[in-house]
């Protein structure tokens, strides 16, 4: 698998980008740093943080953007790996809408602070304001990117229609386009009343088509199901009963077949899915231990076969999947 090039980025990507959430709260910086470095010694570049991360945790505001500036100072590392966030969150526990160019310059200078850093590759809206036009927001982050603040842009939890118009919007105005989308999505499917957030988007069947003929990079978060893939913790864990429905037991009883033949772990299989759809796809790590990094790592080295991948998307008995 190649890696990405986005434009305006010149360190390539390759099809794992590691999220780091829970950095510096409920994993410890030291913790943080051993995955980080692990992270980067196995290849990978993308590294995926918020503003927002983790305020819903006690002094938990800003910790993973302070653990990574930290430990992009120690490592002098900033020019091997590409540094992403994100603005315009929610506060938990308000749910009020804070997508606009006010909030999201605040965000983006306390990020900054934060990583100690002038400017990052990557800026993601975290949400959209579908009350406000797209050229409004447009607008903030061409400003932004002239004044040297970041070199791409980017839609977090978008629909597929905004971020359409708004790379209309670029395309008109010769100015730079979303280069990619990051929305939850996994081989297994949430069940919707699974998802409490409401702002929060998911891939579905009308949004896949359009990013097939596209070919927007999608950047997907919970790509792992939140460790629905391990026999341990889909047996003991109750808030992955969101994915248990009947489509994806019978796709997780093709992952467990397709793992017990080849010696690959269902969560390598689960990430290897992404690689074979028709258009760009990154995961998102969400590895909390050194094994279940180096786990998912592992994964760059599968391809699966096409008669495979078919049956993981549309298993016997299931409709096939667009």
């Amino acid at each position: 698998m190649l890696p990405l090039t986005l434009p305006g980025i010149s360190t390539p990507v390759p099809p794992l980008a590691l999220g780091t959430m829970w950095y510096g709260s409920a994993i410890t910086a030291a913790d943080a740093y051993r995955l980080l470095d692990r992270f980067v010694a196995g290849g990978g570049t993308m590294l995926d943080t918020a503003n927002g991360y983790a305020g819903w945790l006690p002094d938990g505001a800003g910790c993973s953007e302070h653990t990574l500036g930290a430990w992009l100072r120690e490592t002098g590392l900033r020019h091997q790996v590409v540094i992403a966030t994100k603005g315009g969150q929610p506060r938990h526990p308000d749910p009020a809408v804070r997508a606009s160019p006010e909030n999201l310059t605040a965000d983006l200078l306390e990020s900054l602070a934060r990583l100690q850093l002038p400017s990052i590759d990557l800026y993601w809206f975290h949400r959209d304001n579908p009350a406000l036009p797209v050229a409004e927001l447009m607008d903030w982050a061409w400003t932004q990117m002239d004044a040297g603040r970041f070199r791409a842009i980017g839609a977090s939890n978008w629909t597929h229609a905004r971020i359409l118009e708004a790379n209309t919007l670029a395309d008109r105005r010769q100015r730079p386009r979303l280069v990619g989308s990051q929305i939850g999505w996994s081989l297994m499917e949430s069940r919707p009343e699974g998802i409490r957030d409401r702002s929060l988007i998911h891939m579905e069947t009308t949004a896949y088509a359009r990013y097939a003929t596209g070919h927007l990079p999608v950047f997907a978060y919970q790509a792992q199901a939140r460790g629905f893939f391990s026999p341990a913790k889909r047996r003991s864990q109750s808030h992955l009963h969101r994915y248990d429905t009947p489509l994806n037991q019978a796709r997780l009883q093709r992952v467990d077949e397709l793992a017990q033949a080849t010696g690959y772990t269902p969560n390598q299989i689960g990430l290897a899915w992404f690689w074979q759809h028709p258009f760009p796809v990154v995961p998102v790590l969400g590895a909390r231990t050194h094994d279940q990094l180096l786990d998912s790592l592992q994964a760059l080295r599968i391809t699966l076969p096409t008669e495979d991948w078919q049956t993981l998307t549309s298993p016997p008995g299931f409709p096939a999947a667009v």
